[in-house]
């Protein structure tokens, strides 16, 4: 069985987990972590600024300033229903 949450995750509630010293795993906690719609996508560190991979909706690459921006693309790209490249740099997407 498929289940998938109808309320959009915050930054708050998205379930971030490090997979090396500079990437992280991100993923929706109240998703069952054997079902495929828990990941929300990746955040790798990168010099100064975090490259973030979106994949809940298509495929989505961002450049945050912070941590905490880059967290903030999910929240916002799974409440708009679309991405948004406005957080602290460019970025370039390509629907699946």
């Amino acid at each position: 069985m498929i289940a998938h949450s109808t309320a959009s995750p915050t930054q708050q509630t998205v379930s971030l987990v490090k997979l090396s010293p500079t990437e992280w795993r991100v993923s929706d906690p109240r998703v069952s972590a054997h079902d495929a719609a828990s990941l929300l996508g990746f955040i790798e560190a990168r010099g100064s600024v975090f490259e973030v991979t979106l994949v809940n909706r298509g495929v989505a690459s961002h450049t945050a300033r912070s941590l905490d921006d880059a967290l903030e693309l999910f929240a916002s790209s799974h409440n708009s229903g679309s991405v948004s490249p406005n957080v602290g740099g460019s970025s370039r997407a390509a629907a699946q």
